[in-house]
């Protein structure tokens, strides 16, 4: 029986074998009541691991289509736009983070401004490439759901890590 399922282990494809790894630590976390009252440290670090597992197997899925998608001319131009709307947005927080700590409106102090939006540049990026992973993993959740044949079940791996990293 073990060797039957190592044998269907072996045969998926790195990013789901990577997931059921990831899996593990997921259900010791609902095993910990039945050894220990103390659960809280170890669940943290369960759970962590867990999502670190999640996050490695959807970023190992993702790397080929990432590497395709930039290859393409419509792709370069979404990722292009994709840092423009990002300078737009840390040029918004930059504006409004100026004229609140200055009193002042913020046309005076263009290179103040300049320099708060590079600060605010990586995090409204962060929340643009996680609105985008929040729509790719609800998509992938919903495929997955709809799977009749439950041929693709990785799908629910990927939304979970694609949620992790938001």
């Amino acid at each position: 029986m073990i060797n039957k399922l190592f044998h269907r282990y072996q045969t998926l494809d790195l990013p789901t074998q990577i997931h059921m790894v990831a899996f593990i630590p997921a259900c010791l976390c609902l095993l910990l009541p039945f050894f220990t009252t103390d659960i809280m440290p170890y669940t943290y670090f369960l759970v962590t691991l867990s999502y670190i597992g999640f996050i490695v197997g959807f970023l190992v899925w993702f790397k080929p289509s990432y590497y395709k998608i930039k290859e393409r001319t419509i792709g370069k131009l979404a990722i292009n736009i994709t840092h423009a709307v990002a300078i737009l947005i840390s040029l918004i927080f930059a504006r409004i983070q100026v004229a609140d700590a200055l009193g002042l409106p913020p046309q005076g102090f263009e290179l103040t401004v300049s320099a708060v939006a590079l600060i605010f540049y990586l995090p409204a990026l962060a929340i643009i490439v996680s609105l985008l992973l929040l729509f790719g993993a609800m998509l992938s959740k919903l495929y997955g759901l709809y799977d009749r044949n439950q041929r693709n079940i990785k799908y629910y791996g990927n939304a979970i890590g694609a949620l992790g990293l938001i």
